[in-house]
């Protein structure tokens, strides 16, 4: 028979007891399975794991154009192409997976019928002579300028293409 000694509270008295006839303390144990989740926890989690999930995805489409446009421009080697090889390290700076990139490499030097993205640079000049230099890149030149002005505001009061003269492709105020 195993004793325990116990220590009275009442008294200084020290009474060895048996083991059995004392309540069991256990420490709880952690669950190895995943806990389930309900309210207003879970719907906080699920909130942020789709604001993380939509950066990544954005992140993701932007390198995989940039790519496209590289590749097209200088050929899918990302050491004979100096913009290829740079757009994969802005990639890994990005924490964009090289899958993804190798995947866009592909797709753009087989794909000759895809769209063309190109590098749009747009002069914005806004209130009190303010002026902004915009890079879009983008498949439609129009879609570009519009959405451009768009983002730029409700009156811009002048924007045209980098280098175009003065006065061409004006948005009326």
């Amino acid at each position: 028979m195993i004793l325990r000694r116990v220590v009275l509270l009442l008294g200084a008295s020290v009474a060895l007891v048996p083991r059995s006839t004392l309540p069991r303390l256990r420490a709880r144990r952690q669950r190895a399975a995943a806990t389930t989740m309900m309210g207003r926890k879970f719907e906080n989690n699920k909130v942020k794991m789709a604001k993380t999930a939509a950066a990544y995805t954005k992140k993701a489409s932007y390198i995989g154009k940039k790519i496209k446009v590289a590749v097209k421009a200088g050929g899918p080697d990302p050491d004979s192409n100096r913009a290829l090889g740079l757009v994969i390290k802005e990639a890994q700076a990005l924490n964009v997976k090289r899958e993804i990139a190798d995947r866009n490499i592909k797709a753009a030097s087989s794909d000759k019928d895809s769209a063309d993205f190109k590098e749009l640079t747009y002069e914005l000049y806004g209130h009190g002579g303010v002026g902004f230099v915009i890079n879009a890149l983008s498949d439609n030149n129009n879609r570009a300028f519009t959405d451009v002005g768009t983002g730029a505001g409700t009156k811009p009061r002048e924007m045209r293409s980098l280098g175009a003269p003065r006065g061409a492709g004006l948005v009326p105020n």
